[in-house]
């Protein structure tokens, strides 16, 4: 993903329940409360003259999961992984990264696959907690390794699954010409803008 960061980004995000994820959560709450706290011992430290430094708070990497259509699922929550594709290190040389991804059984599954939504992953990442005066404090989930115990392929552009069988009209033969057709009757027309 480069929308946001030129040089890419490799993310998962899962979904568990709230109930289920309990204790994961806990421990991921404590160190987001850790990292802020250390933000404010620092902030003191550096300036002796503050007694209630205010830290901001970054964005956490556990949200509220949504259904399909953007509705709140509040039994669920969503945890987003993230791992830089790369970088440049001091000395001004490139670097390149990318997460080791495996099957059930731990072979190596080929970087071509596109891991799709549904499929049913274990993940491995790092905790990071951080301090920065733009972001704020808090933790970050750093992505090293998935585990695909069922893998669901990612289909770009195909929203058939998005919709149900209905009752109603069936086209007899595929549509020639993509998405541009000619509709029957009273000289009706749909066609691509």
């Amino acid at each position: 993903d480069t929308k946001f960061d030129a040089e890419g980004t490799y993310k998962i995000t899962t979904i568990f329940k709230k109930a289920e994820a309990k204790d994961f959560l806990a421990v991921l709450e404590k160190a987001r409360q850790e990292s802020i706290a250390e933000a404010i011992t620092e902030a003191k430290r550096k300036n002796p003259k503050l007694k209630d430094p205010k830290i901001k708070e970054a964005d956490s990497p556990i949200k509220v999961a949504k259904d399909a259509d953007g509705n709140d699922l509040p039994d669920q929550v969503a945890i987003t992984f993230k791992m830089k594709a790369s970088g440049a290190r001091e000395d001004g040389t490139k670097w390149e990264q990318r997460p080791q991804v495996f099957d059930s059984k731990r072979r190596p599954i080929p970087a071509t696959a596109k891991l799709g939504s549904g499929s049913t992953v274990k993940v491995a990442f790092e905790l990071n907690k951080f301090f920065t005066g733009a972001l704020g404090a808090g933790i970050s989930l750093r992505l090293k390794g998935v585990q695909v115990i069922d893998f669901k392929e990612f289909v770009a552009g195909d929203v058939s699954g998005l919709f149900s069988d209905e009752d109603g009209y069936e086209v007899e033969a595929p549509f020639e010409g993509g998405l541009e057709a000619q509709a029957e009757g009273e000289g009706a027309s749909a066609e691509a803008q």
